[in-house]
């Protein structure tokens, strides 16, 4: 008898949302044997113990491998189905996925040629608005130099007065009409039915230097395999492990 099977309600097409896996009622029997078998033992001082607790886990094993064999004979085809699935859709959509790429290629070299465009012209606009600033501050301050020295040739105070009022309304239109000299920021066109976003993102150039400045942002992780199979090679030390023997009972 099977341990699991699968239920598909209801009758017509294959429907995988109605995909059900269920236990049978004999393996929920079996599992409370062998759990209620070795939930008795509790520990193993003697020979005798020591068989009961390895026909203990011989039965926990044994049902475990059972149903493991019949959860991966159940998902055979399920995984075969997913692996026809995915592939048909690649290979439907390969021709599709190159042009897309192609035109985002496309795209994305205009817009950044429209960006730096932007911020060639925007920069030029920084340069003349410094000009600007500049020629308005010395043209600010000689008016009130020429004004100051029209002052103290004055003939009387109230000429004086006029002089400076005089000098203080050319100040004053030398300002306006700086501020009317002023160029409006430069944008990059924005397409009609698109937008152009900018996010941040990065290249790994070094994983090595990232990993000495900010450890935190790299993933280290042992190749176990790997490092077994040295140790079966006779390797006994390696910077940053703790080789050791483990001690284990093998149950068949």
């Amino acid at each position: 008898m099977s341990l699991l099977s699968l239920i598909i309600p209801g009758a017509g097409e294959f429907n995988a949302k109605g995909l059900i896996a269920t236990v049978e009622a004999d393996a929920f029997a079996q599992r409370t044997a062998a759990v209620e078998f070795a939930v008795a033992i509790t520990e193993v001082t003697n020979r005798t113990e020591e068989q009961v607790a390895i026909e203990a886990l011989r039965g926990l094993k044994g049902l475990l491998k059972s149903i493991e064999g019949v959860r991966v004979e159940l998902k055979a085809p399920i995984l075969s189905a997913g692996t026809s699935i995915d592939t048909t859709a690649k290979t439907f959509t390969a021709p599709m996925v190159i042009e897309a790429n192609r035109l985002q290629g496309l795209l994305n070299e205009f817009a950044m040629a429209g960006v730096v465009e932007a911020r060639k012209l925007e920069e030029e606009r920084k340069k003349e608005l410094q000009r600007i600033e500049r020629e308005r501050l010395a043209a600010e301050a000689e008016i009130r130099k020429q004004a100051a020295i029209a002052a103290k040739a004055a003939n009387n105070p109230v000429e004086a007065i006029q002089i400076q009022a005089h000098a203080e309304a050319k100040v004053e239109a030398a300002n306006v009409a700086a501020e009317a000299a002023v160029v409006a920021p430069v944008l990059a066109a924005k397409p009609a039915e698109a937008s152009i976003q900018q996010p941040w993102t990065f290249e790994v150039l070094d994983v090595t230097a990232l990993l000495a400045a900010r450890p935190e942002l790299v993933k280290v992780e042992v190749k176990r395999a790997e490092v077994l199979s040295e140790l079966r090679a006779g390797v006994r030390e390696l910077a940053g492990l703790r080789i050791f023997q483990e001690t284990k009972v093998s149950v068949r």
